[in-house]
């Protein structure tokens, strides 16, 4: 999945490249966006898909779940959290 969602967002750069100068009429450059834009969708329908999937079927096992939790990982949480009460960042 991380490997198709370059791929996407790279489809969707390009169709934006291509309307990004058009003028509001038509245009035949419209005929260019066709490809792009198809593809884009039937990778982002592709990806859902292989998601969906993957949701359905997972089964966390919650014992592995709290030994893979380390304080280390709640660090930008706590940082988050004494900024919006308005803690300076270097204290």
């Amino acid at each position: 999945l991380r490997g198709k969602a370059g791929v996407a967002i790279g489809r969707s750069v390009g169709l934006m490249a291509t309307l990004k100068g058009l003028p509001r009429a038509y245009n035949k450059d419209l005929q260019e966006d066709k490809v792009p834009l198809f593809d884009a969708v039937d990778t982002v329908k592709d990806c859902l898909a292989i998601a969906t999937g993957v949701i359905v079927t997972m089964k966390p096992n919650p014992k592995m779940l709290l030994k893979a939790l380390c304080p280390e990982m709640l660090a930008t949480d706590l940082a988050d959290y004494l900024v919006r009460k308005g803690v300076p960042f270097r204290e």
